[in-house]
């Protein structure tokens, strides 16, 4: 949203602000403003920085509960002498469910 202002703002500057033009005068609040839309996409690519270490740390979790939920289903299929067909109901959760998260 920052973005998208900032751009509608950029283009108004630059439509006002000729280099022979007396309103020159507003570039010094242009410029201005500028600074303080620069710092506050400053504050927010930080805090998006943050989530995407949240959701990539999300995505190894569930990652890793997967790969250990498989290696319970083998050791259960071994122990017993299953097919893993016969525990398809598991695979289920694994093949349709897991993707979604």
């Amino acid at each position: 949203m920052t973005i998208a202002s900032l751009e509608t703002k950029i283009a108004d500057f630059e439509s006002s602000n000729d280099v022979d033009s007396q309103e020159n005068v507003a570039l010094d609040k242009c410029l201005t403003y500028l600074k303080i839309k620069l710092k506050e996409l400053l504050g927010e690519s930080l805090n998006y920085e943050r989530a995407l270490e949240d959701l990539e740390a999300f995505n190894n979790t569930i990652n890793l509960h997967v790969y250990h939920y498989q290696e319970k289903l083998s050791e259960i299929s071994y122990k017993w002498q299953f097919s893993t067909d016969k525990l398809s109901a598991f695979n289920f959760f694994i093949e349709r469910s897991c993707p979604y998260f």
